[in-house]
């Protein structure tokens, strides 16, 4: 009998520590969860800044153009009824292939040749 007791407090006095080890393990999650949280929030950029960096690299005509772009994008949005699942989206522009240089009929500026010269 005395053998069981004596196997009964260990067990408690283990179990004791157990409890203590959770605890001190379960606490130590718990900060660096919130640390991992506290990092992605400093590193997540909000959405507008990324357009503030875009037209601060453009000319001042592409800036006018691109900011009407999106201003006008906006109010269509938000005067949807679908603005709910616009909300988040992504707007992607696919490169033309042409030089908006150049026309599209082919009548622009064409190189000259050679003129021919008689020198003396």
């Amino acid at each position: 009998m005395d053998f069981l007791r004596q196997c009964n407090e260990l067990m408690q006095q283990n179990q004791v520590i157990l409890k203590e080890q959770l605890g001190k393990a379960e606490e130590k999650s718990k900060l660096a969860d919130h640390e991992k949280d506290s990092r992605i929030q400093e590193l997540q950029v909000p959405s507008h800044l990324f357009l503030v960096v875009y037209l601060f690299s453009l000319t001042t005509k592409e800036q006018v153009r691109d900011l009407m772009f999106f201003i006008e994008a906006k109010k269509k949005i938000e005067e949807s009824p679908d603005k709910d699942d616009l909300k988040d989206g992504s707007l992607l522009i696919a490169e033309s292939d042409q030089n908006p240089a150049q026309p599209a009929s082919g009548k622009g500026r064409r190189a000259r040749g050679k003129r021919n010269t008689k020198h003396i």
